[in-house]
């Protein structure tokens, strides 16, 4: 089972639009023509409700999602193996991991895995496995006792199994032999009439004939009678009891619980992570229903090939599909500025200063003497329409313009009514949340220390703007959470008037925007004159004013007093994770700063979620939490765990934390990573208002001992603490004082006296 080679994927942004889908589309279709070899278009993230239209309207399938270009176990070859019955024998077991050069063979029943034998397993049978009563107790069949010594069975029923019984070797007279053969017994033997008389006569299981020595008919009569299994074999008695161990079949010892396996879709770096921790050479590839794809081990996630990659319409690493910095770049066809995009080798970079790259698409097929098909021609000339708003951007260029009257010919459509279509489409918003509006077309920039966010509406129609606005602008604060960014900027679009009004969330908003104008302080709404599009007229303005440090505020008077609103500015806090579950295993991680001591003894804290919070109910209802302290390696996590919900995404998977198990606990789990972990049970909790306050009871505290001196103390300021502080994550700096330094007394020095006595 190999990856699909030679496929390259075409991809657009994150939050698409209307150019990143089209020109995804035709330009994949472009390199398969001229390159022969699969390029496969894809999308970054959910489509747009004027992409939609367009694709439906000249009836091309939605790309798939991308969501992730790390490579995944579906990238990789597998080993290909069928697996065993749990009925096979350790013999059987044995012989196929030879032939197959592999050192772990799954167990499976109709396809499904029930567990893994190793060869280590196997080594068992021979250095620790010491009790006669093996066989029976590991229910043998006789065809797997008959295989493994290279036998067969001349008489009784060879799949029935061992069930009681010991195995021994006749080699006594016949009375010693009575002594010790007992019914249901295995008996190895070899010529001997009276030895084989004797395990009849003792109502013996099974006999084992060595050598191949002949059996008399009436002892063959006679076991037929009893129910005898006899076995003849070519080996000594010797050889006989060495290999007859190969018999047990693979389920006595086969591991069967916890079993490492992994999916398709997993990725390879957390296989990684995974395999090191673990004893196995070669592991279970299942699908969802549990059935056997196949085995992967360490050495062929060695010669795993990057996915490769061409990007359009963008080379903002922030813009990007999540994990494009372990893909292969191969191209990037682009017309905004230079991004922060970095590649492990050189790459085909086509970026011009036009108003759409479906523009530049156009021009390629152009180029390379490629006749563009109608359908492809009007997705281009959509994209086009869309980015330029149908030539009033201040972007678009006459070579945008020429462009799209062109392929408006090719694909036979009037340019206007499709402009009109499009942008109704587009601007016709309703069923959909705050949330969904807001990030329908939005991007994110990074200036210095400062990350924004622009989403962004066009409409032909100022009520519709209006009935926008009136959703939308509520949001925007929490906006800036669920985005990770310190501002965002949402700019409704006036495709008639060519204006733009712009709605601010975040502290510093506003006051940027205004700066970057040179609007009144007392602006109510800011309509900003001429201003349509995002990569030309605002986000310029934008960064030039995030890089001046300096605002306006910063340059008053240094000594004056302003008196704010009541608020909570009680900075430096903690930023500490709060790992729980509830009672049917479901696990969660919440970033929390209102957190505090509240008493010694007992020794109790608090902390204060809010009740929409996905953790929350968790909390309420387990009773439990643990606090675990964040340090400078942890602090892309605690922030990622503070913005992201866990209703949507795995927080464990994703920030790639360990649950460990708790001392005091029964569900609330503990994060490894952290140096402390501080276990918690409820007491009480108070409704405050927007924040519920659990107050606990410490049970247990948990210290990774690695921190610890020589002299067993814990060094707690050496773990890399960091604080939160106005928005922002801070490191602790270097050491002021000690507790009590300043009311503490200076050592008098105390002069030796010199002398004799």
């Amino acid at each position: 089972m190999s990856r699909q080679k030679d496929k390259i994927y075409v991809v657009g942004h994150k939050n698409p639009d209307t150019d990143s889908i089209c020109s995804a589309i035709a330009y994949a279709a472009l390199k398969t023509k001229l390159t022969g070899h699969a390029y496969e278009p894809r999308r970054a993230g959910q489509l747009n409700e004027e992409t939609q239209y367009v694709l439906e309207k000249f009836a091309v399938k939605p790309p798939k999602l991308l969501s992730d270009l790390r490579e995944q176990i579906k990238d990789v070859e597998l080993k290909e193996v069928e697996g065993l019955t749990s009925n096979s024998s350790i013999r059987t077991a044995w012989e196929t991991m030879r032939e197959l050069n592999i050192h772990t063979l799954p167990v499976v029943r109709d396809g499904s895995l029930e567990g893994v034998i190793t060869i280590g397993d196997i080594a068992k049978t021979y250095m620790d496995v010491y009790d006669s009563m093996i066989l029976s107790k590991a229910r043998t069949q006789y065809r797997n006792i008959a295989r493994a010594v290279d036998g067969e069975v001349i008489t009784g029923n060879e799949h029935s199994y061992l069930l009681n019984g010991k195995v021994v070797i006749a080699a006594s007279s016949r009375i010693l032999m009575s002594d010790f053969i007992s019914r249901d017994d295995l008996v190895i033997m070899g010529d001997r009439k009276d030895a084989q008389q004797c395990a009849v006569d003792m109502e013996a299981s099974c006999m084992v004939v060595c050598q191949n020595a002949s059996i008399s008919e009436e002892i063959i009569k006679q076991a037929e009678k009893k129910q005898i299994v006899i076995i003849r074999t070519p080996h000594d008695t010797f050889t006989a009891a060495q290999h007859i161990n190969q018999s047990i079949p693979v389920k006595y010892f086969m591991t069967k619980t916890n079993l490492v396996t992994f999916k398709m879709k997993d990725y390879v770096d957390d296989v990684k992570e995974v395999m090191a921790r673990k004893r196995f050479r070669d592991f279970p590839i299942v699908d969802g229903n549990g059935k056997l794809l196949g085995l992967i081990s360490r050495r062929r996630l060695l010669n795993v090939r990057k996915k490769q990659v061409i990007l359009v319409d963008h080379n903002e690493k922030s813009q990007a599909v999540d994990g494009v910095e372990e893909a292969e770049v191969m191209e990037i066809i682009d017309h905004h500025r230079l991004g922060s995009i970095q590649t492990m080798g050189p790459v085909f970079f086509r970026n011009q200063p036009v108003g759409c790259t479906a523009t530049i698409v156009s021009q390629m097929y152009e180029e390379n003497g490629v006749e563009i098909d109608p359908t492809n021609a009007a997705l281009l000339c959509s994209a086009i329409i869309s980015d330029t708003l149908m030539f009033r951007s201040p972007t678009c260029t006459p070579l945008d313009e020429n462009t799209a009257r062109k392929l408006a010919q090719t694909a036979g459509v009037e340019i206007e009514i499709l402009a009109q279509e499009m942008f109704r489409a587009g601007s016709n918003l309703k069923g959909k949340s705050a949330q969904d509006i807001c990030f329908l077309d939005f991007k994110k920039f990074t200036v210095n220390e400062t990350v924004f966010g622009v989403g962004q509406v066009n409409s032909m129609s100022s009520d519709e703007l209006e009935g926008i606005k009136k959703k939308v602008k509520p949001y925007l604060e929490k906006a800036c959470a669920d985005s990770g960014v310190n501002m965002i900027f949402f700019m409704l679009t006036n495709i008639l008037t060519e204006s733009s009004e712009l709605l601010c969330g975040g502290p510093e908003a506003k006051e940027k925007i205004l700066n970057a104008y040179d609007l009144p302080e007392d602006t109510d709404t800011i309509m900003l004159k001429g201003v349509v599009s995002r990569k030309k007229q605002l986000v310029p303005t934008l960064v030039s004013s995030c890089s001046n440090n300096k605002t306006e505020k910063e340059r008053k008077d240094k000594m004056s007093r302003q008196i704010w609103k009541p608020g909570n500015m009680l900075y430096p806090l903690p930023a500490v994770m709060v790992s729980t579950a509830d009672k049917e295993g479901n696990s969660n991680i919440i970033t929390i700063a209102w957190t505090g001591t509240v008493c010694t003894n007992p020794a109790m804290v608090y902390i204060s979620v809010r009740p929409e919070r996905y953790s929350y109910h968790m909390i309420k209802e387990s009773g439990e939490f643990v606090i675990n302290l964040t340090t400078e390696k942890l602090t892309k996590a605690t922030d990622y765990c503070g913005v992201r919900s866990g209703e949507n995404v795995d927080k464990w998977k994703e920030c790639r934390l360990t649950q460990g198990k708790a001392s005091s606990l029964e569900f609330a789990p503990i994060i490894e990573e952290s140096p402390v972990n501080i276990e918690c049970k409820v007491k009480k909790m108070e409704e405050l208002g927007s924040h519920h306050m659990f107050l606990a009871e410490v049970t247990a505290v948990q210290v990774d001992d690695s921190y610890m001196d020589d002299n067993g103390k814990f060094m707690l300021n050496n773990t890399g603490l960091i604080a939160y502080s106005h928005g922002e994550y801070l490191s602790l700096g270097e050491k002021l004082g000690q507790f009590g330094y300043s009311v503490r007394k200076k050592k008098k020095q105390t002069k030796k006296k010199s002398g004799m006595k």
